[in-house]
């Protein structure tokens, strides 16, 4: 049976989490685990943005854009 599509890159990630969780513990803000991310997964390599807008089209018509989206790989 073949792996998943993305596990490997799932592995970082959480692993990335584990790794934040474990020097910082709980009881922060969520803006200070998601900068401590960004710095983990910088330090494994692996480029992401935080609170990238995203665009929101309608039928082809750029309608707005949402802030939603923490963090996103960029590559």
């Amino acid at each position: 049976m073949a792996g998943l599509a993305h596990e490997e890159i799932t592995e970082q990630i959480i692993g990335a989490a584990y790794e934040v969780y474990k020097h910082l513990g709980y009881g922060f803000l969520e803006s200070v685990y998601r900068k401590a991310m960004l710095v983990e997964l910088a330090l494994c390599g692996i480029a992401a943005v935080d609170e990238e807008p995203i665009a929101v089209a309608y039928k082809g018509n750029a309608v707005g854009s949402l802030r939603q989206i923490c963090l996103l790989r960029t590559a």
